[in-house]
Formats: structure tokens, C-alpha cells, sequence
């Protein structure tokens, strides 16, 4: 695991990709609970969530 969270997967080709396509399944999983806590951060409203401005 990197210090942001992610995760790195040496892509070649011969590669043994069960880690990776767990990984990415995991993702998958998630989503769901991300979006469900978005929505409660912008009370009920993904469009209401505040945004990040640039400068």
C-alpha cells in the first residue's frame, strides 16, 4: 500500500493477475458505501456536496 492508500501492481506479460482483479473487485465492493456517504456529506444531494474551487 502507498502512503495515499493506493496500491501498485507490476503490469507485464506474464503477470499472475488474481491479486490485481481482487483488488479491483474490492473497488467495486466499496462503491456503493462511498456514494451512500457522499450523499449523507451533501445532505441527500450528491450535487450539493461541496466542491473543492481551484485557487
Amino acid at each position: 500500500m502507498t502512503p495515499s492508500g493506493g496500491q501498485w501492481y507490476e503490469i507485464g506479460q506474464s503477470m499472475d493477475t488474481t491479486r490485481l482483479v481482487g483488488y479491483l473487485r474490492s473497488l467495486v465492493r466499496e462503491l456503493p458505501q462511498v456514494a451512500d456517504r457522499v450523499r449523507e456529506l451533501g445532505g441527500g444531494s450528491v450535487r450539493r456536496h461541496p466542491q473543492e474551487k481551484d485557487g
